[in-house]
């Protein structure tokens, strides 16, 4: 498998990404995130929690990104599917408990099958709803990958 050199705009682009993760994460921590990821995006007797926008990245399974991540907004997402329920992406544990990660795909998977996983449950998704007549997110690629 050849690797492919990162040219300077590349290497710019990959700067800015990893700034606006630590941002985010500076973002997180002054907020006052718990464990998980999305656990500040429950309800609070003070009002809605504080936007919970993410960018999705699997470094561990995307070394290296063809396109920029895409950037998720928890509580935009949440408030779009409250019928349905936080079942609608996130798996019931048998303990009861969700898992706090998207959960469309079980056991190891490699960058092709998670990557399809996630275009097929989010694109899909936004398709249904925007033929329902709901507000409904993108469909096309630039649409969600954008820094």
């Amino acid at each position: 498998m050849r690797r492919r050199v990162l040219s300077k705009r590349d290497s710019r682009g990959l700067v800015a990404v990893w700034i606006a993760g630590g941002l985010a994460t500076v973002c997180c921590v002054v907020l006052g995130c718990k464990d998980s990821p999305d656990a500040a995006a429950s309800p609070s007797p003070e009002g809605p929690p504080a936007a919970q926008a993410r960018f999705i990245t699997v470094p561990e399974v995307f070394d290296v990104l063809e396109r920029p991540p895409v950037r998720f907004d928890h509580d935009r997402h949440t408030q779009a599917l409250t019928e349905d329920g936080c079942e609608r992406c996130h798996r019931v544990q048998d303990d009861g408990d969700l898992e706090f990660t998207y959960s469309a795909v079980e056991g190891p998977t490699d960058s092709e099958i998670l990557m399809n996983a996630f275009h097929d449950g989010c694109i899909g998704c936004h398709t249904k709803r925007a033929e329902e007549g709901a507000k409904a997110g993108a469909v096309t690629c630039g649409g969600c990958h954008v820094v």
